[in-house]
């Protein structure tokens, strides 16, 4: 806060203050955290799953065999994990090529998936 004495200038500094506490502690914060893949059993199908700490429009996950070119798009679900402290984000890609390298994004994030139908591969 500021010293001067003009009572101007220091209602102007407290009220920048607090617009920037209202900006960080009230803006939504749907970051893309902890990714995770999990088999289903299935050779051709696999789940992306992540966390935020608000809730978001949509859980979807955009993905392709070249980087930076995806030509899938499959959405799932977001669930509450436990109130105030976030949201997971569970979807199912399904129609997986096995021994494929797949690119995906959910959120801002760009990462590899990679199947293979051998055990030895896991």
């Amino acid at each position: 806060v500021s010293t001067q004495s003009t009572g101007g200038a220091m209602t102007l500094r407290i009220a920048q203050i607090l617009c920037l506490l209202f900006v960080t502690v009230f803006s939504a914060d749907t970051a893309v955290r902890y990714i995770h893949l999990a088999l289903t059993g299935e050779p051709t199908e696999m789940i992306v799953g992540w966390y935020t700490e608000d809730s978001t429009s949509t859980s979807t996950v955009n993905y392709g065999t070249t980087p930076g070119k995806y030509t899938f798009t499959a959405t799932g679900v977001e669930n509450l994990w436990k109130e105030g402290f976030g949201y997971n984000h569970f979807v199912l890609l399904s129609g997986l090529t096995p021994d494929t390298k797949y690119f995906y994004v959910c959120g801002d994030n760009t990462c590899l998936l990679y199947t293979s139908d051998a055990a030895d591969d896991l």
